[in-house]
C-alpha cells in the first residue's frame, strides 16, 4: 500500500526534542494508525457508503479519529446523512478513487 509519509505522522505525534522513548512510541503508534487506515479502506472497497458507527461495529474499535484523517487526506468523502442508534444525525462516507488506489 502506498501510504502518506509516516515521517510526517511521526512528527505530528512527537517533537524532535522529545526523548527517545517518545520518538519510539510515536513510530509504534504510526504503524497502528496505518494499519487501522488500511482496515477501514479494505472494508470500504465494496463502495457501500457507511457511517462511522457501522464501521466501528464491523471492526470492533473506535475509529472517529481515523475517519477524520482519511477524510482530510481525501481517501474517503461524505456521501449522505443518516441517523445513528441514538437517533442523532450521522454522516455516511464512501471511499474515493484516491482511497482505492492508495489501498490497492
Amino acid at each position: 500500500m502506498n501510504r502518506p509519509s509516516n515521517i510526517y505522522a511521526v512528527k505530528k505525534m512527537a517533537r524532535r526534542k522529545d526523548p527517545y522513548t517518545s520518538q519510539a512510541a510515536a513510530h509504534k503508534a504510526v504503524g497502528s494508525v496505518s494499519s487501522q487506515h488500511s482496515q477501514i479502506l479494505d472494508l470500504m472497497q465494496d463502495r457501500k457508503p457507511r457511517s462511522t458507527e457501522e464501521i466501528e461495529i464491523t471492526l470492533g474499535y473506535d475509529i472517529h479519529r481515523r475517519i477524520s484523517e482519511l477524510h482530510e487526506n481525501q481517501m474517503i468523502q461524505q456521501h449522505s446523512e443518516t441517523r445513528n442508534a441514538n437517533g442523532y444525525k450521522a454522516m455516511r462516507y464512501e471511499i474515493t478513487t484516491k482511497g482505492i488506489h492508495q489501498n490497492g
